[in-house]
């Protein structure tokens, strides 16, 4: 079977001075294919999973999206455990596309999949403890983002959700330049910003990033207005995130080459306008 990732392209925003992968034209309309891919690849081929097996997921969308999409091309079936206060949109998809969705409240998502996993005998998939999420992101990503770059980036601001973009990233980029200051982004205490987290769980290699820094709902809802209204950009609100603090390193620090993710579209958060 064909790879189910494609290269994305990485532009350049001129009056931001940041450099964007746009992985909201990847297939499955998010960034998170390529890990899911990965991890049910690997679980396949090593005879953990086998075509007319049941799969579970915890995600608040888009990796779930992404395996709801490959389950079918891969003769699996999926039941996913997501958050109730997910966008709408997500949740139309999902059903859409056929998963099997069970709603619960954030805090309980974990272990509702873990429950599953354990007492009907489902292959859990981890996203949020597999190391093959980050290399997914160090494997493909970034050699994809080098390759569109006019060279190694000096900053790179990624927000951390399962940390595994961030982490593989910020390996892939260390090896090429080991000073390079790594940024990872967090809502502020007592927010929800879909696709960023507070959590640290066992994909997020914290020892990768330099700084963290922490950024409230309003400052993005702004800033993914201007997004779409003057680059015509209409991006998730973790996008906006990134390519925020990705900006205010260019400005603040003066890094020269400051690259960063948009990893999903916006067309998943409409009933959010």
């Amino acid at each position: 079977m064909r790879v189910p990732i494609v290269k994305t392209p990485t532009m350049y925003l001129d009056d931001l001075g940041v450099w964007v992968k746009l992985e909201n034209l990847q297939y499955t309309g998010s960034i998170k294919v390529r890990p899911a891919y990965f991890i049910l690849e690997d679980a396949m081929r090593k005879g953990i999973l086998k075509k007319g097996d049941t799969f579970v997921e915890a995600s608040s969308g888009n990796t779930a999206i992404a395996m709801a999409h490959l389950a079918p091309i891969l003769g699996l079936k999926f039941k996913v455990v997501l958050p109730t206060d997910a966008s709408p949109e997500r949740k139309k998809i999902l059903r859409y596309l056929g998963a099997d969705v069970i709603e619960v409240e954030r805090d309980k998502v974990i272990d509702t999949v873990r429950h599953m996993a354990e007492e009907g005998g489902y292959f859990y998939t981890a996203q949020h403890y597999t190391p093959i999420n980050g290399l997914a992101h160090e494997l493909t990503t970034g050699p994809e983002a080098l390759a569109d770059l006019p060279d190694v980036p000096d900053c790179i601001a990624l927000g951390v959700g399962t940390g595994g973009t961030i982490s593989g990233l910020a390996h892939f980029f260390r090896k090429l330049k080991p000073d390079i200051y790594v940024v990872g982004i967090r809502p502020k205490e007592g927010t929800v910003i879909e696709g960023l987290s507070r959590n640290y769980l066992p994909a997020y290699d914290k020892d990768a990033v330099d700084t963290e820094i922490e950024i409230a709902p309003e400052e993005v809802w702004e800033f993914h207005g201007y997004l779409a209204k003057k680059h015509g950009l209409f991006l998730g609100y973790s996008a906006a995130a990134n390519i925020l603090i990705a900006h205010r390193l260019k400005t603040e620090r003066r890094c020269d080459i400051v690259f960063t993710v948009a990893p999903d579209g916006g067309d998943r958060y409409i009933s959010r306008l």
